[in-house]
């Protein structure tokens, strides 16, 4: 990990146990080590789930983020989920390379969805479309959820679940995703126009 993912920010913050509030976070300005003894008794950061506290203190101490493995802390056990959060982590807390992996596992899984069910329609083999669903569900209503911002994530997502039209057309979950997400009803539409633009636009 380079130093830049680590840059400090401010000194004097006093960090209330049990709670860090985003404001404290970037006023922290100090070296890692201190970072980590004080993220140790970190349990809330304000807008923030536990499990994504938990990841970023992992993250403080090196500890190797493999989404496979942290999905199981979600109840969507969504891989493209876990790659936005780990994203929008990196984003917030200036750590560049965390943002830069979760953006390229993120693509990476991505196209494996689409070369997988590809492979199995081929071949005649069966398509788990639940999981398939349930993979697109999750993130795409995270990424497009009011007030979430302009993330690099809306293109792949949307990419995908074109893609994945042909496997998942009858399954009730498209139906239910349209009506519920609107913002993303929209960029779909568009996008069937080819009127989508990338990175976050519509």
């Amino acid at each position: 990990m380079s130093s830049s993912d680590h840059e400090s920010a401010g000194d004097g913050t006093k960090l209330l146990e049990g709670t860090l509030p985003p404001a404290s976070l970037l006023a922290l300005k100090t070296d890692v080590e201190v970072w980590k003894e004080k993220a140790e008794s970190v349990s809330f950061i304000e807008g923030f789930e536990p499990f994504e506290v938990n990841w970023l203190v992992r993250y403080l101490y090196h500890t190797v983020l493999d989404p496979k493995v942290l999905k199981h802390d979600l109840p969507s056990k969504s891989y493209l989920e876990v790659c936005v959060r780990l994203w929008t982590l990196g984003d917030y807390f200036s750590l560049p390379l965390l943002a830069k992996m979760a953006s390229e596992k993120l693509q990476i899984h991505a196209n494996w969805c689409i070369a997988e069910a590809s492979h199995k329609r081929t071949r005649g083999m069966p398509l788990d479309i639940d999981a398939l669903m349930s993979e697109l569900d999750a993130a795409i209503r995270l990424v497009w959820a009011p007030g979430y911002g302009d993330v690099p994530f809306r293109t792949p997502l949307l990419e995908l679940f074109m893609k994945s039209r042909p496997y998942l057309h009858k399954h009730a979950g498209i139906s239910k995703l349209l009506k519920e997400v609107p913002e993303f009803t929209l960029s779909f539409a568009k996008a069937s126009m080819g009127l989508y633009e990338s990175h976050g636009s519509a």
